[in-house]
């Protein structure tokens, strides 16, 4: 079963962006490149869903509408990913 979440990406001053989940807390990573970032950020969220349900915690839904928690909304990009959800994982 596949799920799609939304992610956001922060350009960093220094190179590379920073991303996080909003339907995930904790769910945190990065990349040099906006591709880089998405993959990273698609393994993240595998690897909480895996988390999730080693724990008998239910995959939590997307969120479509959320407060961007960036520095700056000009330096942020909002995208979707599509991952695999654990077939045994009881899906919110």
């Amino acid at each position: 079963m596949t799920r799609t979440y939304t992610v956001v990406l922060e350009k960093e001053s220094v190179g590379g962006y920073s991303v996080y989940v909003p339907a995930i807390p904790g769910c945190y990573t990065d990349g040099d490149s906006i591709a880089e970032a998405l993959a990273m950020a698609r393994e993240a969220i595998e690897l909480m869903l895996e988390c999730a349900l080693d724990h008998g915690e239910p995959i939590p839904p997307d969120k479509r509408v959320f407060k961007l928690d960036v520095r700056s909304t000009a330096a942020a990009l909002v995208r979707r990913v599509q991952v695999t959800v654990p077939e045994a994982a009881k899906v919110a």
